[in-house]
């Protein structure tokens, strides 16, 4: 992609010295590119993985990426993985107390909901829900739900610090999409790869939307805690070839291959940008949705 695509780079993001922020799915693609970007920035970043290897990998990459460039105006960042899997309702209900006590007494600044996966065959989470449905958005609701009490505490010594957000990752496959809200969870006789995907990244704008709403309605937000929503873009995620194995079409092999080379088609750190811009800009309110300015809203910022 061509720099001057980009309205908004790394650069523009303000030092992170001293900020707390929690990224799902850490370990790889875009929530890598956000947690290293965030702890480049000098933010002590938790990576919550459901892999443990995965995720202290994860964690050395970023930490020596750190000691090495010296992060952003000398700002030395860290990362630390802690064992989460979203699609767990009792591992979200476990990592909650786990990281308020680690990190007794300090705010959560940054709450990532990035952890998804993507046009998977159907299967279902030990829970019993429709697996994208349950990974992509509930495991992520509860989450929110369990850690919105730490983003709300005070900061010590700081009069007016700038408000902690939570940040949901929606997609351009939103649109089009709708949700039954009487059943959310589809059956597998029902079941379509993408239509499903589309509809949990449509679940997840709306619980942004409405999150800022009731934030707003308690006199939380727009002081204290901001809900934000973003989506990357076409980028280099781990997540498109399962739209190849799912379909096992040879039409969808070549497209997704084809998507690569791509004017448009940006890498993890690119789409993280989208990311990283909601999560610390000072001009973003709360109930924002930004995402790509590019052709079809494929790349750019």
């Amino acid at each position: 992609m061509p720099p001057s695509s980009l309205r908004w780079d790394e650069a523009h993001m303000p030092p992170q010295r001293g900020r707390l922020a929690i990224v799902t799915g850490a370990n790889t693609g875009l929530g890598f590119a956000t947690s290293l970007a965030l702890a480049r920035a000098g933010a002590h970043v938790v990576l919550a993985c459901r892999n443990e290897a995965r995720g202290l990998e994860a964690q050395q990459r970023i930490r020596d990426e750190v000691q090495s460039s010296k992060g952003v105006e000398g700002a030395v960042g860290d990362a630390e993985y802690m064992q989460l899997d979203v699609g767990a309702l009792q591992s979200v209900r476990d990592f909650a107390p786990a990281f308020t006590a680690r990190f007794s007494g300090r705010r959560l600044d940054i709450l990532v909901l990035n952890a998804g996966v993507k046009a998977v065959e159907y299967g279902e989470t030990v829970d019993g829900f429709e697996q994208q449905f349950g990974v992509n958005h509930l495991g992520h609701f509860a989450l929110a739900a369990l850690l919105l009490p730490v983003m709300n505490l005070e900061v010590p010594g700081v009069a007016e610090p700038p408000p902690a957000r939570v940040v949901s990752i929606s997609s351009i496959s939103h649109h089009g999409s709708s949700l039954d809200m009487k059943h959310l969870s589809v059956k597998p006789e029902n079941y379509d790869a993408m239509s499903a995907y589309r509809a949990s990244k449509l679940a997840n704008l709306l619980f942004a939307y409405e999150l800022h709403r009731r934030l707003e309605k308690a006199g939380v937000s727009p002081k204290r805690v901001l809900s934000v929503a973003c989506h990357p873009g076409v980028t280099e995620s781990n997540l498109l070839p399962n739209l190849a194995s799912t379909y096992n079409s040879v039409i969808i092999k070549a497209i997704i291959g084809f998507v690569h080379w791509l004017p448009w088609a940006q890498t993890n750190a690119q789409g993280a940008l989208n990311v990283l811009c909601v999560a610390t800009d000072p001009n973003v309110v709360g109930g924002e949705f930004i995402g790509p300015h590019g052709l079809s809203e494929f790349y750019g910022i």
